[in-house]
């Protein structure tokens, strides 16, 4: 009863609070993040959570370890190269023109889920083969990373594509890449749907608790507002 009544009270300040920067016309909200993790915050959900899920406004997030810099020198942008993920590239570009900043576009590798026990075949398939299949597909999306990277350029913004290989959590490797490629500030295109909550939103979330610089959560301008 506690934890329902909790959530009900967060709801409605969420609610009241982006009503109130919506009637002052705020370009940005910032807010700490607690870090918390695990089956507990997924379950409660935090003040900060709901306001990434149903706001328009963008979101700055500030956790524990974060180090606030002087001026935007680089942009990283974790991507999972899809076509919504494009979409949010622009919002990327436009801020990386207005910083006057170098944009890193990061995406950690997402190959076929087919198992290998160590035998020679698996489903009917050989390992030879599958290693076949990984490799091409680690190279299609090198080569999208890539070309991204070149439109990027085109349009006069400073780009460099890193590829990484997918460790055991997804959202902190990503953290771990916008610190190593020297990221002043991590910019997150995000969906509201419950797939995304579920999946995707789960990588945010892990992102917003383990990087070391300030997070921008941006709504895409297609997506309609979610109701709280």
């Amino acid at each position: 009863v506690c934890s329902s009544r909790g959530r009900q009270y967060r709801t409605a300040a969420a609610r009241q609070f982006l009503t109130w920067a919506t009637q002052h016309d705020a370009e940005v909200i910032v807010v700490p993040t607690h870090g918390r993790r695990g089956f507990e915050r997924f379950r409660l959900g935090s003040f900060t959570e709901l306001l990434i899920t149903h706001s328009t406004i963008p979101i700055l997030t500030l956790n524990a370890a974060t180090r606030v810099p002087e001026k935007v020198s680089t942009l990283a942008f974790p991507t999972d190269l899809s076509k919504d993920s494009k979409a949010g590239l622009e919002g990327a570009i436009e801020l990386a023109r207005r910083f006057g900043a170098k944009l890193k576009l990061i995406h950690v590798g997402v190959l076929p889920s087919v198992p290998v026990y160590g035998t020679e075949f698996t489903y009917g398939v050989s390992a030879d083969v599958l290693a076949k299949v990984y490799e091409e597909a680690e190279m299609d999306q090198r080569r999208m990373g890539l070309d991204w990277a070149e439109d990027v350029r085109k349009r006069g913004i400073e780009a460099e594509f890193i590829y990484a290989e997918r460790g055991e959590a997804l959202g902190e490797r990503l953290s771990e890449l916008a610190s190593k490629n020297g990221a002043d500030l991590v910019y997150l295109p995000a969906s509201h749907g419950p797939f995304e909550q579920m999946f995707l939103g789960g990588t945010i979330r892990d992102v917003l608790a383990t990087a070391e610089q300030p997070v921008l959560v941006v709504r895409t301008k297609s997506e309609p507002q979610s109701q709280l």
